[in-house]
Order: structure tokens, then C-alpha cells, then sequence
């Protein structure tokens, strides 16, 4: 039913799915969305608590919309779609639907526990790794991102991570979520974005995109090293931009 209930909120938003100018409408699915993705498909213990949790989060939606001052009419009318849409799926079809890899929006008591696992490791502070250092410590490399992504394909970093028994990753950059490793995106990454796990061995993070960077910490970086011949030439320089937020 989650995964139904996702696939409904990204249909909505398609080019097809809403108007353009139904601004209060795509504001409701994108905050139900978000309440959708915080629902852990783990811990669902039927079709009729999954349904339950839904609809109180299209109510939050709603609630959350309502104290922005969104008008009503529009989020009411699509609150009223999707608690349908929830209570008519047939549950035989729900047991034929494949299930999508996981995605979750962390609630922020993890959100807090996650950063705080970061800054004990490595000294990482909650949505910026501000600190400006002319000596970079050792155990950190940064690359210029372009050349990266062609000399160690993101498909060659899930590998990495997979051979060490990593299957899901925090993706943390103020919209923090646990993916499957698979559903990791490079592309278009969020300035101060970091990957890791809840064993904060590894990190990558993605520094403002005016840096066209990539840094990495940990085994990772061992990895990469030895999967990358050229990685010595394409290392990133401080003065490829006027700042750079390594630590």
C-alpha cells in the first residue's frame, strides 16, 4: 500500500498530473509525499494500519499547509483523492505490486541521532562542513566531481559499498532520508549533501556545487584509489574555486 501510495503522489506530480498553475495543490502532494516516505515499510504490520498511517498523513499535509497560510480548497480536494484513492485499492491488488526500493524520510529524532554519529566520527556539524582549513586532513580526498563520475561511475560506488555489506545509506542534507544504495543519486546532488551510514566508517560528501567537488573519508576512499588509476590527476585544488568547505 506504501509503495502504491507513492507511486500515486509522483503520478500527480508528472507533467500530466497536475496544472501548472495549481500551485496549493502540488504544494499538498509534495508535503504528502514527504509523509508517505516517512511511513517505514519495515515495521507494517498489515493493509489496515498502512492505511491508517496514510491518511493521518495526508491530515498532516493538510495541517502543516493550513499554518502556511495555503488556502484550503485545493489541498481539501486533493486530500479527499488520495483518502479514496487509499480506502478503494483492492487488497489483491496490493499483493501484486512490486515493491519499490527503499526510500525513507528520517523523523527528526534519527535526523539528530545521524548527525550526531557524524560529528563524533568526524568532527561534521548539522547541514554544513564549514570549517575553511589550508592543511586538509590527511584521510581526506577531494576530486574534481566531473571527472569523477567518469572514472568511478556511481554504479562502481554501489558495487563498493554492496562488497562491504552496505545495503542502505542516510542521505543528509536537511531533507534527511535512509535509501537503499541503490537509489543513491549523484547527479544534481544537493550542495552539502553527505552519504554515510550508521557505522560512520565511510563518508562522501557533496560540497557546494560552485566547487564541482567530491570528498571523500574512510575505506572508501582506499577503494576508490585502487579502482581509479588516473585519480591522482584529477584531484580537486582549492584554487579551482574561491572557497572550499572541505572540514
Amino acid at each position: 500500500m506504501r509503495t502504491e501510495a507513492w507511486s500515486y503522489c509522483e503520478r500527480r506530480l508528472s507533467r500530466d498530473g497536475l496544472d501548472a498553475d495549481a500551485l496549493p495543490q502540488r504544494m499538498f502532494v509534495l508535503a504528502l509525499r514527504d509523509e508517505v516516505e516517512r511511513v517505514d515499510p519495515d515495521v507494517l504490520e498489515d493493509v489496515a494500519r498502512t492505511r491508517r498511517l496514510l491518511i493521518e498523513g495526508a491530515l498532516r499535509a493538510t495541517s502543516a499547509l493550513a499554518e502556511e497560510g495555503t488556502p484550503e480548497a485545493g489541498p481539501f480536494g486533493e486530500r479527499e483523492d488520495f483518502v479514496r484513492f487509499v480506502m478503494d485499492a483492492p487488497e489483491a491488488d496490493l499483493a501484486r505490486t512490486e515493491p519499490i526500493p527503499y526510500r525513507r524520510l528520517m523523523v527528526p529524532a534519527e535526523s539528530r541521532r545521524a548527525w550526531e554519529t557524524l560529528h563524533a566520527r568526524w568532527g561534521i556539524q548539522p547541514y554544513g562542513w564549514v570549517l575553511r582549513d589550508e592543511h586538509p586532513p590527511t584521510d581526506a580526498q577531494a576530486f574534481e566531481r566531473e571527472a569523477f563520475q567518469c572514472g568511478v561511475p556511481l554504479g562502481v560506488l554501489v558495487e563498493m559499498l554492496h562488497a562491504r555489506g552496505v545495503e542502505r545509506a542516510w542521505v543528509l542534507n536537511g531533507c534527511d532520508c535512509l535509501r537503499d544504495v541503490e537509489w543513491l543519486e549523484d547527479e544534481g546532488c544537493a550542495d552539502l549533501t553527505y552519504w554515510c551510514d550508521e557505522s560512520a566508517d565511510w563518508v562522501v560528501f557533496f560540497p557546494d556545487l560552485v566547487d564541482h567537488a567530491i570528498v571523500l573519508r574512510g575505506w572508501i576512499l582506499d577503494c576508490v584509489r585502487e579502482t581509479w588509476p588516473q585519480w591522482e590527476q584529477h584531484v580537486w585544488q582549492p584554487e579551482m574555486a574561491e572557497d572550499f568547505g572541505l572540514l
